[in-house]
């Protein structure tokens, strides 16, 4: 599933998809939910960056070494989550102003 922008269509990327925002085609104002997937991916690889550092520190012994090879590869995790559970999970909306019409 890909995300695009209600109103004009436009493919909008993952990486461009904020809470509040404007489609980079039309300009119309959007609104998003991404706290969710967000969060998601950031625990999931919070929880193999633990599983990566366990490893390698006890097959190397090499905590340095553990540490960034763990923070490299729950890093690329992360990111590839984040745009797998962005596309997947969140939902573009049209912002509406409720501001008081005089």
């Amino acid at each position: 599933m890909s995300l695009s922008c209600p109103k004009c269509g436009a493919n909008i990327k993952a990486f461009k998809v904020a809470s509040l925002f404007s489609c980079p085609t039309c300009s119309t104002k959007l609104k998003s939910h991404i706290f969710v997937p967000a969060t998601g991916a950031a625990v999931i690889a919070g929880l193999f960056e633990l599983l990566i550092y366990s490893i390698i520190y006890s097959s190397l012994n090499i905590q340095w070494l553990a540490t960034a090879l763990g923070l490299l590869i729950s890093g690329s995790v992360f990111l590839a989550l984040y745009v797998i559970f962005v596309k997947k999970f969140s939902k573009i909306e049209l912002r509406v102003n409720h501001a008081a019409k005089p």
